[in-house]
């Protein structure tokens, strides 16, 4: 009876080893979780290594994981054989033979992966990337309150300012026009452009819906005149943005909704004109489409919110007041300055000689989303191997959340004189050699290269590479896919 029991549980441990090596294959959550990370880290670093390239002026490739197949298989085996009497055999002596008991049991398990990896490299994903960034998406992350100092400086190129009277008909000699430059590898340039910014938001620069249009681009899609920006005795309350949803991808219908600049100041110090202010009905000469500019946004500014007054001395003096900084008298430059004061002195002069010529436009041109990874590309070259004798610098940006209190002078590493740096951030951080922890690294012609996240000193890092990869699947769509090179990978 003993050994009856005894070769049941034995039975019953070799379909209780079978069941178990069968249940290998139901529990797939925890690989399905590893694919889900496996195809974070894949876009990040594609993403980052063509930052890399464009670091390097080399050409960029694009690359997708469009799927991934996965396939598990286990089985198991087992046996146990029981000592048999036989007749006729000896039971003792030299011929006898002892009893045997054999068990046996085996085990294997096995997996696959199946990526497919297309090369982006057709004519339809090349004239996405290559078209200005969809004014809709720059709404719907305005409305979602990224900070406007980013977006600004992620998507413009450059703004040219402009007077607008007769004598400059056709002239673009410095005295009638002047260019602010969004590049990186020079400090007269990024600082000159990141104030000038910092001018418009603290304004109240925000976006709202135009209303239906076939072209959703940011693209000759703003003309609006704004008329007397901070004069005397023009003021009213603030308007409120009237921006609206995401809506499809570039690579579907054309979007329906077109989205265009206005301003909703908080600052009571800052009068600007009815026309240009969101939510403001009826403006009189307000938002005009204009189908004439196929690659920039004009807004024309009529005296620029300029009070002019004579001293005693005769001498005519103009004031802004969304420019409070020019208003008292500047740093002259016989003497020595410090960096803050040359900044500032340069903007303020620009700005007032052009503001007392009467009517100023300022054009934007948005950039595309090739130009945005390029960008980033200068970005990092600027802290790993800067071009002329600027030296080494991290871009920053201002995140203050409360747009009348953004400093009108740019954030710095080393922070400029009455700079408040506690809202200051890094706009894209990268580190060669060392990999810090919450990074995502690539590596590049034998270089290691990283990108840290939020918490670990990374700034808006993690945010950049984010808006580069959704501007990048706006313009991934079926027909920009080519025939696909699959990848296999076999594990035992």
């Amino acid at each position: 009876m003993g050994g009856v029991r005894f070769r049941y549980g034995a039975a019953m441990g070799v379909v209780c080893l079978i069941l178990c090596n069968c249940a290998l294959v139901d529990q797939y959550a925890d690989r399905a979780t590893t694919y889900n990370l496996e195809a974070e880290q894949a876009q990040e670093k594609t993403i980052l290594l063509n930052i890399i390239r464009a670091s390097l002026r080399r050409p960029l490739q694009f690359t997708t994981v469009t799927s991934i197949l996965g396939s598990t298989s286990a089985t198991g085996s087992g046996g146990y054989s029981a000592p048999v009497a036989a007749p006729f055999r000896s039971s003792g002596g030299a011929g006898s033979y002892p009893s045997l008991t054999t068990w046996t049991a085996g085990a294997s398990l096995s997996g696959s992966e199946t990526f497919t990896v297309p090369v982006l490299d057709t004519q339809e994903f090349y004239q996405g990337i290559l078209k200005p960034i969809p004014s809709q998406y720059y709404d719907l992350l305005v409305q979602q309150r990224y900070p406007g100092d980013l977006l600004f400086n992620l998507f413009m190129q450059k703004v040219v300012m402009r007077k607008t009277g007769p004598t400059c008909a056709g002239n673009h000699t410095e005295y009638c026009e002047h260019t602010f430059i969004n590049y990186v590898s020079r400090d007269e340039n990024i600082d000159e452009f990141q104030t000038f910014a910092h001018f418009l938001l603290r304004a109240g620069l925000t976006t709202e819906e135009a209303g239906a249009r076939k072209d959703n681009l940011l693209k000759g899609a703003m003309n609006i005149n704004l008329r007397l920006l901070g004069a005397t005795g023009q003021s009213g309350a603030s308007g409120q943005s009237t921006g609206g949803a995401a809506g499809d991808s570039q690579s579907a219908e054309p979007l329906s909704k077109n989205y265009v600049f206005c301003f909703a100041p908080t600052d009571e110090r800052f009068s600007l004109s009815e026309n240009i202010k969101c939510g403001v009905s009826g403006k009189k000469g307000g938002i005009e489409l204009d189908v004439n500019s196929p690659t920039s946004t004009t807004i024309t500014l009529e005296a620029l919110g300029t009070e002019t007054a004579l001293t005693k001395g005769g001498r005519k003096t103009v004031t802004i007041s969304a420019l409070p900084e020019c208003d008292g008298d500047q740093p002259e430059y016989g003497r020595q300055m410090r960096a803050g004061d040359v900044i500032l002195q340069s903007f303020c002069q620009r700005m007032l000689s052009f503001a007392a010529s009467g009517p100023i436009s300022f054009k934007f041109y948005p950039k595309s989303t090739e130009a945005v990874i390029y960008y980033l590309g200068e970005v990092a070259r600027r802290q790993l191997y800067p071009d002329y004798d600027e030296g080494k610098e991290r871009i920053m940006i201002a995140t203050e959340p409360d747009s009348d209190k953004i400093p009108l002078l740019p954030c710095r590493e080393l922070p400029l004189p009455g700079v408040d740096s506690s809202y200051c951030r890094y706009l894209f951080k990268i580190d060669a050699g060392l990999i810090p922890a919450g990074a995502i690294s690539v590596i590049y012609n034998g270089d290691a290269y990283a990108v840290a996240d939020y918490p670990h000193g990374g700034g808006y890092s993690m945010s950049s590479l984010e808006i580069s990869k959704q501007l990048l699947a706006l313009f991934s769509s079926a027909k920009s896919l080519p025939s696909t090179t699959v990848l296999s990978v076999v594990n035992q």
